[in-house]
């Protein structure tokens, strides 16, 4: 359940810093909202999973930021 959750929220800070890259270009709500989904997503991988797969979530997730912003 743990991976389910963390997936999610990794998937709706992702989608949300998406809309702010593509849609809504500045700094909003929805950029603010992305990082702090993606944020509690690491941070929920570190407290429930361990340390290897917080450093992991963390690693995918900047690779996807990179990724979008080079989009």
């Amino acid at each position: 359940m743990e991976l389910v959750i963390i997936a999610v929220l990794a998937f709706l800070g992702i989608l949300l810093l998406a809309v702010e890259v593509m849609l809504i270009p500045g700094f909003g709500i929805t950029g603010v909202a992305g990082v702090a989904l993606l944020a509690s997503a690491v941070a929920y991988a570190f407290m429930a999973i361990g340390v290897s797969a917080g450093w992991l979530v963390l690693a995918i997730a900047v690779v996807l930021i990179v990724l979008l912003v080079m989009w």
